[in-house]
């Protein structure tokens, strides 16, 4: 397979794989979701995606330290509030965008 062939190149060299899965939401290869490869998936939910939501996206994540620290940068970089860890952004979906997301994540 393809995906294991990069994850042995990344791992002999220490490097981490990041896969663009702008539209692999719900795809799967040998009955394994796509996202379960490499160290974080980055998924896209852009009106031109199948599942959309408009605007937004995901990051899929394998190890609770990525999560924090990504959870940590989209939220400005605070970890609570008066502690500021690293640069941050603001990175959140409103309710409106999630509301419609919602329409149509039954299908996956």
């Amino acid at each position: 397979m393809f995906s294991r062939k990069i994850q042995q190149i990344a791992d002999l060299y220490g490097l981490k794989v990041i896969y663009d899965a702008a539209h692999a939401f719900g795809v799967k290869k040998d009955r394994t979701s796509v996202l379960n490869f490499g160290d974080l998936s980055i998924l896209s939910f852009h009106a031109t995606k199948v599942f959309n939501t408009f605007e937004g996206g995901a990051i899929v994540s394998h190890t609770f330290e990525m999560k924090q620290y990504i959870d940590n940068l989209k939220n400005f970089g605070f970890i609570d509030e008066t502690t500021v860890v690293s640069p941050g952004i603001n990175a959140k979906i409103d309710r409106d965008t999630i509301c419609n997301g919602s329409t149509s994540i039954k299908i996956y």
